[in-house]
């Protein structure tokens, strides 16, 4: 049970971080995602689907500064 509401708190964390930095970004590199999503991840920090113009983050960024997540939206 604590491991649940303490993943409910990161997912919010990550989620609050992404809606400030991703609109910053789509503007400023010109392109635009059409869903994101954030879900835990064994080996990648994030990825992306360029067809589907979709995004997947890893919830343990959350753990991490804020700088990486913005990194890896950029990546």
């Amino acid at each position: 049970n604590r491991l649940k509401l303490l993943n409910g708190l990161y997912r919010q964390q990550v989620q609050k971080t992404i809606s400030m930095l991703l609109p910053y970004w789509q503007e400023r590199l010109n392109v635009e995602s059409s869903s994101v999503g954030i879900k835990k991840m064994k080996t990648k920090w994030g990825s992306c689907n360029i067809e589907a113009k979709s995004l997947w983050i890893n919830l343990e960024l959350a753990k991490k500064p804020v700088e990486w997540i913005e990194f890896i939206l950029v990546h």
